[in-house]
């Protein structure tokens, strides 16, 4: 399990294929849409928020 904080009383909890995830309550109110893909051969997950702000990176 990949933990970054504790779990608080106001955080948004979600589960999607046997995977739960959390977001705090600000956090919680940026995001409509977000795409999290799993990359076998790289073994890394990639967090996508399409509404969010874009890089020219």
């Amino acid at each position: 399990m990949l933990t970054l904080d504790e779990l608080q009383q106001n955080d948004k909890t979600w589960e999607a294929n046997g995977l739960q995830f959390v977001l705090d309550p600000f956090a919680a109110s940026q995001i409509k849409q977000l795409r999290i893909d799993y990359n076998e051969a790289e073994d890394e997950f990639s967090v996508v928020n399409p509404d969010g702000p874009q890089s020219s990176c």
